[in-house]
């Protein structure tokens, strides 16, 4: 199995969703990709942190 741990370290995951309640919302650009993970549906608050995070880095 593959993961993105560095070689010798064990992968620790960030999140402890389950699988079939997570949205995310992402934004692909030339150079980064950014993303937000939600545990439930993606809301009009989250999307609007999202493009205001988006904003200040871009």
């Amino acid at each position: 199995m593959r993961t993105w741990a560095p070689r010798g370290q064990t992968p620790v995951p960030q999140y402890h969703l389950n699988w079939q309640m997570l949205a995310a919302a992402a934004r692909i650009t030339c150079w980064n990709f950014y993303s937000r993970l939600c545990p439930d549906t993606v809301r009009t608050v989250q999307v609007v942190d999202f493009l205001a995070y988006l904003l200040r880095h871009l």
